[in-house]
C-alpha cells in the first residue's frame, strides 16, 4: 500500500478548511438574499402550525429544516418580514441558525458527494479536486449556504447520479434504492428534481447484466419511484402535520386565482376542479402537482423581468445561461477548462476506443451526458433568468474535466486551486456580485452585466459596515422594496429614501438596479415585459430621484458592490 505524501496531505487539509471557512464567512457576511424571508416564515408556519400554505411555489424540505432552530418561537405575524425582522437579535439568530443548520445537513454533504463522483469515475484524487474547486470558486460557494433550494437539490442529484453509475457498473438492489433516494431527495427540494428521471431510466436500459432481463429492469424501476415518491409523501406530510382540508382546498383555490405567491394569470383556473377532487383522496399530492403546474406556467408566461447586457426581458433568452457561464466562471478556471478539453481532444481516439470496447464506461458515459443535456437544455430555453445558482446541479459534471486534468498534475492542482482561494479572499465578501474580470473595479467590462444575477439583497451587511468605517453618515438608502424591517436590522443608521420627496442633503448610495435596470423598463417594449405597466410605474417613480441625486451630487463611486455613492451638499 502507497502511503500518501504528508506535505501533500497537510496542504490539501489546509486547502479543505480554507475552502470550508469560506463557507462560514458566507453564513455571517451575506446579508438575507430576497428570497430567504418567504422559504424561513413559510418553514416556520409549517413547522410550529402544520399547515403548508404559504409558498407551494417549492416543496416544503428546506424551509422545514431551515426552521427548525426557531420552530418554538411564538408569532402572531402574518406576512414575512415583520416576522424575520421583528428584532435585530431575532434576525441575527434567524439568519445564522437556519443557515448553519443547512451548511451542515446539505453543503457538507454535497461537497463529499462531490468527491464521491470523482471517486466513481476515475479515482479519489479527482474527487478531492473537484470538490476543491467547487467549495473555492467565488461563483459558487456563497450559493451554498443561504437558504434556497438549491443546494439540497444538488445534492440529491449528485446523490441519484452517483448510484445511477454505481447501477450501471453493477445493477442491484442497493444501486436502486441510491436512485430512489437521489430522486425523492431532489423532488423533495425543489420540482427540477423531475428532470432526473431520465438519468434514472438510461442507468436502468445501459446496465450490462446478462442476468439483467427487462422484467428485472422494471422492477428496480418501480422500486426506485416508489422510494422516491415516499420520501415527497413524508416531507409533504411534515410540513402538514396539522392538515386542515379548508385550509388546505383554500389555499389551491387562492393559487388557480393568481391570489398566491406565483403568478399564473388565469391560466391555472382550468385545473381547479382536477386539484380539488385529488385533495379530497391525496391532500398531500395535490399540493406538489399545484405547485408543478402553477411553475410550469410561470414559466410558460415568463414573469420574471431580467437585465443582461443593456436589455430587459421576461421571455427568457436561450444564450443566458451559457454568457452567465462565461462571465461569473473564475478566469483560472476557464483557462483550467480550455486546457483540459485541449488534452481530452488529444486522446480522442483512446476515449472512442474505449467507448466502443467497454459498455460499462459506454453506459457511464450516457448517464453523464443525459443529465447534462435534460437539465441544461431545460435551463437554457426556461424564461426563469435569474441566477447562476440555477447551474448548481450540474455544474459538477461541467466542471469534472477540470478536475480529472488539475488531478494528474501536482503542481497544476495546487496552482489553480490556490489561485481560486486566493481570488475568493480577495472578492469577499462580495462573491455574488463579482464577475470574473472584477479587478478592473469600475472599469470593469462585464460589471453588473447581468444585473438579476449580481444583486440579490446581500450586500447590505456590507454596506453598512463600509459606511460605518468611512464615516459616511446619515446614508440614504436608494433600494425599490427595502422595507423598513430590514432597514431596523441591517443598517439601522441608515434612512430609507423615499422616491417622491425632494433629494435630502448628505449620503446617498443609490442601488444598480434604480441606475440601470429601471430606466431600461421604459426603453423595452410592452410585449417584452410581463406586467410591464407595473415594472414602468416603478421606474418613473424612481426617475426623478435617480437624474436629481445624479445632478445635485458629488460622485464618490460604488461601495459594496451594487451600490453607487454620492454625496448631496445643503
Amino acid at each position: 500500500m502507497v502511503r500518501p505524501d504528508r506535505r501533500v496531505l497537510a496542504v490539501t487539509v489546509a486547502a479543505v478548511g480554507v475552502a470550508l471557512s469560506l463557507q462560514v464567512s458566507c453564513i455571517f457576511r451575506q446579508s438575507f438574499t430576497a428570497d430567504e424571508p418567504y422559504f424561513l416564515f413559510a418553514g416556520y408556519r409549517a413547522v410550529h402550525f402544520g399547515q403548508n400554505a404559504l409558498n407551494l411555489e417549492h416543496p416544503p424540505l428546506v424551509g422545514l429544516v431551515a426552521a427548525l432552530p426557531f420552530a418554538h418561537f411564538s408569532s402572531t405575524a402574518d406576512t414575512p418580514y415583520p416576522f424575520v425582522f421583528a428584532t435585530p437579535s431575532q434576525a441575527r439568530w434567524i439568519r445564522l441558525s437556519s443557515r448553519a443548520l443547512l451548511f451542515f445537513i446539505f453543503t457538507i454533504p454535497f461537497l463529499y458527494c462531490c468527491i464521491q463522483l470523482g471517486r466513481e469515475l476515475v479515482g479519489l484524487q479527482a474527487g478531492i479536486v473537484l470538490m476543491l474547486v467547487m467549495a473555492s470558486s467565488f461563483s459558487v460557494f456563497p450559493y451554498l449556504t443561504i437558504v434556497q433550494t438549491d443546494t439540497a437539490a444538488s445534492l440529491g442529484y449528485l446523490v441519484a447520479l452517483i448510484a445511477a453509475i454505481r447501477f450501471v457498473t453493477m445493477p442491484n438492489f442497493k444501486s436502486a434504492v441510491g436512485m430512489g433516494g437521489g430522486l425523492g431527495l431532489a423532488l423533495a427540494a425543489k420540482f427540477s428534481g423531475l428532470l432526473l428521471l431520465p438519468t434514472v431510466l438510461t442507468a436502468l436500459v445501459m446496465a450490462e447484466s446478462a442476468s439483467l432481463s427487462w422484467r428485472k429492469r422494471l422492477g428496480f424501476l418501480c422500486v426506485v419511484i416508489s422510494l422516491a415518491g415516499i420520501l415527497l409523501h413524508l416531507t409533504y406530510r411534515l410540513a402538514n402535520w396539522n392538515y386542515a382540508s379548508v385550509i388546505g382546498r383554500e389555499t389551491i383555490r387562492r393559487y388557480c386565482d393568481n391570489q398566491a405567491t406565483l403568478v399564473v394569470d388565469d391560466q391555472l383556473r382550468r385545473h381547479a376542479a382536477m386539484l380539488l377532487l385529488i385533495e379530497r383522496r391525496a391532500p398531500m399530492e395535490a399540493q406538489w402537482l399545484t405547485g408543478v403546474l402553477g411553475v410550469a406556467t410561470q414559466n410558460r408566461i415568463g414573469i420574471y423581468a431580467s437585465h443582461a447586457l443593456g436589455t430587459v426581458t421576461s421571455q427568457g433568452r436561450w444564450w443566458f445561461f451559457p454568457f452567465l457561464f462565461l462571465i461569473r466562471t473564475p478566469l483560472v478556471l476557464l483557462l483550467a477548462y480550455c486546457l483540459a478539453t485541449l488534452t481530452l481532444c488529444s486522446r480522442r481516439n483512446s476515449i472512442w476506443q474505449e467507448l466502443r470496447t467497454n459498455p460499462t464506461r459506454r453506459g457511464i458515459a450516457a448517464v453523464f451526458l443525459v443529465t447534462i443535456c435534460i437539465y441544461g437544455g431545460t435551463v437554457i430555453f426556461s424564461t426563469y433568468n435569474l441566477g447562476f445558482r440555477h447551474l448548481l446541479p450540474i455544474l459538477p459534471l461541467l466542471l469534472f474535466p477540470v478536475a480529472l486534468w488539475a488531478s494528474q498534475r501536482l503542481t497544476y492542482c495546487g496552482i489553480l486551486i490556490g489561485l481560486l482561494l486566493a481570488e475568493a479572499i480577495g472578492v469577499a465578501p462580495l462573491w455574488m456580485t463579482a464577475t470574473n474580470t472584477w479587478w478592473l473595479g469600475e472599469q470593469n467590462p462585464t460589471y453588473c452585466a447581468v444585473i438579476s444575477d449580481c444583486e440579490y439583497k446581500q450586500n447590505f451587511l456590507t454596506l453598512a459596515a463600509l459606511a460605518h468605517r468611512r464615516g459616511v453618515a446619515p446614508l440614504h438608502i436608494a433600494f425599490p422594496q427595502f422595507t423598513e424591517f430590514e432597514r431596523k436590522s441591517l443598517t439601522p443608521e441608515a434612512v430609507i429614501v423615499d422616491p417622491m420627496t425632494s433629494v435630502a442633503p448628505g449620503w446617498h448610495a443609490v442601488s444598480i438596479i434604480i441606475e440601470r435596470f429601471l430606466p431600461l423598463i421604459l426603453q423595452t417594449r410592452r410585449d417584452e415585459i410581463h406586467q410591464y405597466d407595473r415594472f414602468a410605474g416603478l421606474a418613473r417613480e424612481w426617475s426623478a430621484y435617480s437624474e436629481e441625486v445624479r445632478r445635485r451630487g458629488i460622485d464618490h463611486g460604488y461601495i459594496a458592490g451594487t451600490f453607487h455613492l454620492y454625496y448631496v451638499p445643503s
